[in-house]
């Protein structure tokens, strides 16, 4: 790893070499070790895939549209911001410095029922998963059945580096580091809490034939300086943005789709390596900050299409639906969720304002979307 270029030191290259010389050769060598390590997986796949072929070309099995049955862990992250424990802490930190705009606001950290239902939608509709982590910095949910063979508690201070900084309220802190889960699988499904399956899906619809599906949507991602107005969320696109096209290409970008993120977590490892500062930065920051970064639902998504083991899946197949304070317009929002095809949903709690209707909308809404009880339930 002592080959990989500090981010501190790379620049644009341009074509008059005489003047970058040393930089692009450090940038070389830094490419070839990723690429290298992408065809040692890429070879290892081959392999197995060979072997298939041997067992299945007498029965006239397309191999392509195979569906793997593989399992692999799912992450959850979730925050109850009705936990006792959490109000403390929160109370203790809240007046923290050069926090973002709505880096602290409650809806950030408001509790839907959102796990719950969640929990229920994989239930009903996956079954390629080991174990089902669940990320949080409090006590689990009295409903939760935590002796579940396949449920799996992760606190804060369980995991490397990320317990180093605690407590954190800053979401983008944790993604930094959520793949030195303990005993995690080498590839995994990270969930917000909001993320919704509606209907079967396996392992195919987020890596098929050896390539990540990345799911874009169609907003473009900011660019630009990071500014104090501008959600956490915008200035980390914008300082992930900057990373992308010093380090890959510069052009427009548009964001990822709100739905789980397929992550390989030796690839999060060589970006953490060559982009460290700023995986730091971010780590440390207790609520997001101007020079944080979205390092799983940019950086590394973007890295999989660059290196080719990714490609572009359009957003179809995921919707994502906002809701604010209006209640008569969440309402409208949350009946296009009603009767749909979509695979995937999000319901993203943008409200700033504690109003019992808007929430028992969302309460309601899942509960007929989902009425049956989950395997992990007590």
């Amino acid at each position: 790893m002592n080959n990989i270029i500090n981010l501190n030191k790379i620049t644009k290259i341009k074509i008059n070499k005489s003047n970058n010389e040393n930089n692009n050769l450090k940038k070389i060598k830094s490419n070839k070790l990723i690429d290298n390590v992408h065809k040692l997986n890429i070879n290892i796949t081959n392999k197995k895939e060979k072997k298939n072929k041997t067992i299945h070309k007498n029965n006239n099995v397309n191999l392509n549209t195979l569906s793997i049955e593989k399992k692999i862990d799912f992450v959850i992250t979730h925050v109850d911001s009705t936990n006792i424990e959490w109000q403390e802490l929160y109370e203790n930190y809240k007046n923290e410095k050069n926090p973002t705009l709505k880096s602290k606001t409650k809806n950030r950290f408001r509790n839907n029922d959102e796990l719950k239902y969640c929990l229920r939608a994989i239930d009903k509709y996956t079954n390629f998963y080991r174990y089902i982590f669940i990320v949080l910095n409090h006590s689990p949910p009295s409903w939760l059945n935590i002796e579940h063979p396949q449920i799996k508690i992760i606190h804060h201070n369980q995991i490397d580096d990320l317990k180093d900084n605690l407590p954190t309220f800053n979401s983008q802190a944790i993604e930094c580091n959520l793949h030195k889960i303990p005993d995690i699988t080498d590839e995994f499904l990270y969930f917000n809490d909001d993320f919704f399956i509606n209907s079967n899906i396996d392992y195919n619809f987020f890596k098929i034939n050896n390539k990540v599906n990345v799911y874009i949507d169609n907003y473009l991602s900011p660019k630009g300086e990071p500014k104090k107005n501008m959600s956490g969320f915008f200035n980390a696109w914008m300082n992930s943005n900057k990373i992308l096209d010093n380090y890959y290409k510069k052009e427009k970008r548009y964001t990822i789709e709100h739905c789980p993120y397929f992550i390989d977590k030796y690839i999060v490892k060589i970006l953490e390596n060559n982009f460290k500062e700023h995986f730091e930065n971010t780590t440390k920051s207790k609520f997001r900050e101007l020079n944080n970064i979205n390092p799983l639902c940019s950086l590394i998504q973007y890295h999989y299409l660059y290196k080719d083991i990714g490609q572009i899946k359009k957003s179809k197949n995921c919707k994502t639906i906002f809701l604010k304070d209006d209640y008569e317009e969440n309402k409208k929002r949350i009946k296009l969720l009603t009767n749909t095809n979509i695979k995937i949903f999000c319901i993203e709690d943008n409200m700033l304002e504690d109003k019992k209707e808007n929430i028992q909308l969302i309460k309601n809404f899942l509960s007929k979307k989902y009425p049956n009880k989950s395997q992990f339930e007590l």
